[in-house]
């Protein structure tokens, strides 16, 4: 590739990153065309040293936990879009009708009961750990950022319920239904300006929590957690314990990547009216929601995977025991 491309693909690094390994990495990508699949690896590398910059190995499990909330978070965005898509839609009653179209439906909904549980579990530990460290040490920059998540859905909730009061009822801002008409509804432009009002604070909530809670990870201390079940004590190892689940969480953003895959193919047979109609966000169509489901899903995926993946490299070491 040009040596101006390669700079610009390297300064995706952390500058300290760049300063020990930049001239050597944008030597070797030069040597490499660009592709889609190089452009792939080094993007999904670039999230990773900026996930693990400044750490130490003792940081990396922390690190690694902060990779998987940022997969969950896009897997979450990736559904939700989806969801939206199909909700009150004549897709419903054609998954109905095909078994297989009305599996791979299915398929989606086991793979996030899955992913959910193994990042609840691995989650609630890990949150109550951080919330110790929190009181404990004072650290306010720590609160701050594990609290975002529930700030950005207050604002998003907040904003609904505005729209709703203030439309009698009548609307939610919802992004998905912008280009439909209903006797009771606001004009079409009202419904423009606050459904991408909605999509735009949703963007800013997912894309916000996912950041800030990798710092809070980051920057955190975790301690066992003790719990006592009929008069017995369990210690738990909160980013051990989060280890262990992810190659279950892995698997279950697998399982809805093929399965909305398969969904979207079989979409296009069964309903392919209503796949190249308006019913996507923003009035873009199922096609286009369904596609972008598909890459957030395969990003979710691949960052969940090598989280994995690395996490099986440090678990049962004892220094590193999580």
């Amino acid at each position: 590739m040009k040596p101006a491309t390669a700079a610009r693909l390297v300064h995706l690094y952390p500058s300290l990153w760049r300063a020990r390994y930049g001239a050597e990495f944008a030597a070797l990508l030069e040597d490499h065309p660009m592709s889609f699949r190089t452009f792939s690896n080094v993007a999904f590398s670039a999230v990773e040293a900026h996930m693990t910059s400044s750490n130490s190995a003792q940081r990396e499990p922390a690190a690694l936990s902060g990779i998987m909330w940022w997969a969950w978070m896009l897997a979450v965005a990736a559904g939700m879009i989806l969801y939206g898509t199909v909700d009150d839609s004549p897709f419903v009653a054609a998954m109905h009708s095909n078994s297989f179209f009305n599996g791979c439906w299915i398929g989606i909904e086991i793979g996030s009961v899955i992913a959910s549980a193994a990042i609840v579990l691995g989650g609630v530990p890990i949150a109550w750990s951080m919330v110790r460290h929190i009181l404990t040490a004072r650290r306010r920059d720590i609160l701050w950022r594990l609290a975002f998540p529930f700030f950005g859905a207050l604002v998003v909730l907040g904003w609904v319920a505005t729209v709703l009061v203030w439309t009698g009822g009548r609307w939610a801002a919802s992004p998905w239904a912008v280009v439909f008409s209903n006797p009771n509804w606001p004009p079409e432009g009202l419904r423009w300006i606050t459904g991408s009002i909605s999509a735009f604070l949703l963007l800013f909530a997912f894309a916000g929590s996912a950041v800030t809670v990798a710092q809070a990870l980051h920057r955190s201390e975790f301690n066992d957690v003790q719990l006592s079940l009929a008069g017995v004590k369990l210690y738990i190892k909160p980013l051990r314990l989060a280890a262990l689940l992810m190659p279950w969480a892995t698997s279950g953003t697998i399982l809805m990547l093929v399965s909305v895959a398969l969904w979207g193919f079989a979409a296009s047979r069964n309903a392919s009216d209503a796949f190249h109609g308006p019913f996507g966000p923003l009035g873009f169509s199922s096609y286009s929601s369904w596609l972008t489901s598909v890459v957030l899903f395969g990003v979710a995926a691949a960052l969940s995977a090598r989280a994995a993946w690395r996490s099986m490299a440090i678990r049962f070491d004892t220094e590193h025991s999580v």
